[in-house]
């Protein structure tokens, strides 16, 4: 027994050695990688997640290893609201004895039809898709790996986060270029159920591409920032920053993504406003760099104007999908709204229980009108803040309440004070942040698993912590 003890503190005094920053580094890179190759899809029985959530806890598992107390605390309250969403979906899978599941919202034509069927009442949880509920809580095992591998990261490899997550824009943007390029039912495309002939690179949905390309649009002029405080290759890397820019908002165009193309071109602003920061704040100083800082301003004016003025082109030229599907209010824009007060309906009819994670499908069919059956179904109610409401009821208000009042709190601390320089990784993660806020208004970006990763390490970056002054 002791044997076994000090062979296990060994193993865990190797992984918590200073020498490993690199392997946790290297170990986060490939849960990243992970993720992306198998949860791009936010439906519940895509065959890959059976793969994905028991290596998300292996990883889960790893970090708990080798992190120590510290490091947890930096994603103490990210932790603790997941927690609480855990638990709340675990209560709504409770069974609850017939006298009290009857007596919840909407369940009394469910408790008539095991009367007319001459079927005894059984016990029933609060979630009307109990399976589904299961699925809820299971995926929440993506964010909160994500989150615990952020966390064991040293301060240095804590910079590159945010490069792995660019590079994993790039991939899925080069995938998408692939999809383009081949048939549209070509092996290219990594999900049965997709858009097919549009560039969804490695997701289902070409809005959720297009959410990602858009953070990599901010992410790009977060590397500009970043370039000017290497010593070497600062212009190439600035040049490929600026070039990689110019590719997503080109794909963006291309992308068929209304709300990408929205959110794409807000991040323009942050995106400019970051390389911006670094060219007037860097830290090799602006004498010693003074040529080279000339020239690539230079190059990244040139760039940028050039981006704009190809975004215009192709909206003259009436060649942008995106554009065309932003300025045509038909199809499944005009189902949105439609749909709307069907949605408040239920918000309304299953307050303040909710119906239980995981069963906007099954309970929109009860209410949907015949002028609106199609050959497809609805299987989100494409906004995901008020279908958190319908689903998690009021406990589900109150855990969204608490985070944004969290958010807002530290979006608010991240600006300078009392000498502290602005951070700008947490500032780049505010706006991916809001991004997702306003991604979910018309869509529903954090049942991805591989975003609802790019959301957690967002969060992460928010978490106050004693080294804040990363610039």
């Amino acid at each position: 027994m002791r044997k076994n003890q000090h062979l296990t503190g060994r193993l865990v005094g190797i992984l918590r050695n200073t020498k490993a920053e690199r392997a946790r580094f290297s170990a986060f890179a490939a849960f990243i990688a992970i993720v992306f190759l198998l949860g791009g899809g936010s439906r519940s029985d895509i065959l890959s997640l059976v793969l994905l959530r028991p290596v998300a806890l292996v990883f889960a598992l790893y970090a708990l290893l080798v992190a120590d107390k510290e490091q947890f605390a930096i994603v103490r309250t990210p932790l603790l609201l997941l927690g609480a969403l855990a638990l709340l979906i675990l209560i709504q899978i409770i069974p609850l004895p017939p006298s009290i599941w009857t007596q919840l919202p909407e369940r009394k034509v469910i408790a008539g039809i095991y009367d007319v069927a001459g079927m005894p009442r059984p016990w029933s949880p609060i979630a009307l898709s109990p399976s589904r509920a299961w699925n809820a809580f299971f995926s929440l095992s993506i964010p909160c790996a994500a989150l615990l591998m952020f966390a064991i990261q040293g301060r240095g490899f804590r910079r590159q986060v945010l490069l792995v997550i660019w590079l994993a824009a790039i991939s899925s943007a080069l995938l998408g270029i692939l999809q383009l390029a081949g048939s549209p039912r070509g092996p290219f495309y990594l999900y049965r159920i997709t858009n097919n002939g549009l560039p969804v690179g490695l997701f289902a949905n070409r809005n959720h591409q297009a959410l990602l390309i858009s953070i990599g649009i901010l992410l790009s002029g977060y590397l500009i920032y970043r370039a000017q405080s290497w010593r070497t290759a600062r212009v190439l890397l600035s040049a490929l920053a600026a070039g990689m820019l110019l590719l997503f908002l080109l794909f963006l165009l291309i992308a068929g993504s209304r709300a990408g193309l929205v959110i794409g071109s807000g991040m323009l602003l942050p995106a400019s406003y970051l390389a911006y920061y670094g060219f007037t704040n860097s830290q090799n100083g602006p004498k010693k760099f003074e040529i080279r800082n000339k020239y690539t301003r230079m190059f990244l004016t040139l760039g940028f104007v050039a981006a704009f003025l190809i975004f215009l082109a192709s909206i003259y030229f009436s060649r942008s999908l995106a554009f065309d599907r932003l300025m045509n209010t038909g199809g499944d824009f005009e189902l949105r709204s439609e749909i709307f007060p069907d949605i408040i309906r239920l918000v309304r009819d299953y307050f303040p229980i909710g119906s239980g994670f995981g069963s906007f499908e099954f309970v929109y069919k009860r209410i949907e009108g015949l002028d609106l059956l199609r050959p497809s179904y609805l299987n989100q109610a494409h906004n995901d803040w008020l279908q958190i409401v319908v689903e998690g009821g009021l406990g589900g208000v109150l855990i969204l309440l608490a985070f944004l009042a969290w958010f807002v709190r530290r979006a608010c601390a991240i600006f300078p004070r009392r000498g502290r320089a602005l951070n700008l990784e947490a500032l780049a993660c505010v706006f991916v942040i809001v991004a997702f806020g306003a991604a979910s208004v018309v869509d529903y970006p954090l049942r991805v698993p591989s975003l609802m990763a790019v959301f957690a390490i967002a969060c992460g970056f928010l978490a106050p912590r004693r080294d804040q002054r990363i610039v």
